[in-house]
């Protein structure tokens, strides 16, 4: 079965600073009478950053010349053991590279909540060797075998800018860049990453979108030296796709196809999937819960490069203590900005979380890698679900004292393990 070309807008693109969180959103802004603070303006941290992306730009801003550019043989090539090919249509994934159509065997899709990308759209691809499947699993991502591809192209309007490749190799993932030519009909590998101008127009300042270095790549999808796809589980690939059969689960598409296994035979049964800038889809809770769980809580998890901050943004993390509600800041520095708490109930204005989302500066911004813009339609969502908060006076009072007692806590664990290194 042959599968229409799926288009998803998401939100993703990049900026420099040190990994406290990580995954990203779809672009539709989500409207609100309860109006986040205002974006906060770069400091001049952000000043230095194309002097530290400067050698890379050397490197990967040269214009791919595209009649060096191999063309693509019509079959699937994908080596586990050899080093990355030096241009994407060495995978031969596309009957069409320049109008992204598919290979036979690639199979477009969607996510509810992609990562935040500055507006760019994203189109998702998936590839399995010949008669391999992925297991499902209803709470965890999914296990996908061996020689598994999965690709993303980032585009900027009609023009593509990157795609970023995950291949699953026998014991771990691995990641690699490719940037594309300007003719849109090929994209060479990026390995230092780099830096494109998207926009020229006179008057106006140019927009950016910073393409990654592998290492970059791998604060977000390595946990326990373990490197891994994000965002792709039951709950958020949970929804209605358009197949050459009409709408469909998309889960129940793949179950079709043969190439998802153990999954349940009823819809019904799949974990709700909530879009975040979808009012109709769920309550404001679940879609800000949502949109912090696919950006956030791949760092902010007890595994996580954040964990050392306390915060836990699982979607299936319940314990206000750990989601962050009257949470002192651990490891903000600066970005909280005087704030007391992450998460103040009923006061969004003073919630150090919606100034981090609202940020363009390098030590305050969360996410801090994978944007150069605020995330101001997410930055309103969350301020919408933390101004709808509402404890009690006994019950705040003993929610803080918890965090207090739990904030000397990692403060001392934070001390001892500088004092052991």
């Amino acid at each position: 079965m042959k599968q229409k070309l799926i288009t998803t807008s998401t939100l993703m693109t990049a900026t420099l600073s040190i990994l406290i969180l990580g995954a990203c959103s779809n672009s539709t802004d989500t409207a609100s009478d309860t109006k986040a603070p205002a974006p906060v303006a770069p400091a001049e941290d952000n000043e230095a950053m194309e002097e530290l992306f400067a050698d890379s730009m050397e490197v990967s801003d040269t214009p791919v010349d595209a009649a060096a550019a191999p063309a693509g043989n019509g079959s699937i090539n994908v080596d586990i053991t050899a080093k990355p090919p030096g241009y994407l249509s060495e995978y031969g994934l596309f009957k069409d590279m320049a109008r992204q159509i598919p290979n036979d065997g690639v199979y477009p899709y969607e996510l509810n909540n992609g990562h935040f990308s500055d507006g760019l759209d994203v189109q998702r691809f998936i590839w399995m060797p010949q008669g391999s499947q992925a297991t499902y699993n209803d709470a965890l991502r999914f296990d996908f075998p061996v020689g598994t591809l999965l690709l993303q192209t980032f585009s900027y309007g009609d023009k593509c800018i990157e795609s970023r490749l995950l291949l699953r190799q026998t014991e771990n993932w691995t990641l690699t860049a490719y940037k594309w030519n300007d003719e849109g009909t090929d994209a060479r590998k990026a390995v230092a990453g780099g830096i494109v101008t998207l926009t020229t127009d006179e008057g106006v300042d140019p927009e950016k979108y910073i393409i990654l270095n592998m290492n970059d790549c791998k604060r977000c999808h390595e946990n326990q030296e373990t490197l891994f796809p994000l965002g792709l589980t039951a709950r958020n690939l949970n929804r209605d796709i358009n197949t050459s059969d009409g709408p469909q689960n998309q889960l129940a598409h793949w179950v079709q196809s043969g190439i998802l296994t153990d999954a349940p035979q009823d819809t019904a049964d799949y974990p709700a999937g909530v879009q975040w800038d979808n009012p109709e889809s769920g309550s404001i809770n679940d879609r800000a819960r949502a949109w912090l769980d696919t950006n956030c809580a791949h760092c902010h998890n007890p595994l996580g490069a954040g964990n050392m901050s306390g915060l836990d943004l699982s979607i299936t993390q319940q314990d206000p203590l750990r989601i962050g509600i009257y949470k002192p800041p651990v490891a903000a520095g600066r970005g909280s900005d005087g704030h007391k708490f992450s998460i103040d109930p009923g006061s969004p204005q003073t919630s150090f979380i919606v100034r981090r989302l609202n940020s363009i500066d390098a030590a305050v911004m969360m996410p801090p890698l994978g944007r150069m813009k605020a995330a101001e339609a997410p930055a309103t969502l969350v301020a919408e679900w933390i101004a709808a908060m509402k404890f009690g006076e006994a019950e705040a009072e003993e929610l803080k004292a918890k965090q207090l007692a739990e904030f000397e806590r990692l403060q001392k664990e934070a001390a001892e393990l500088e004092v052991a290194q």
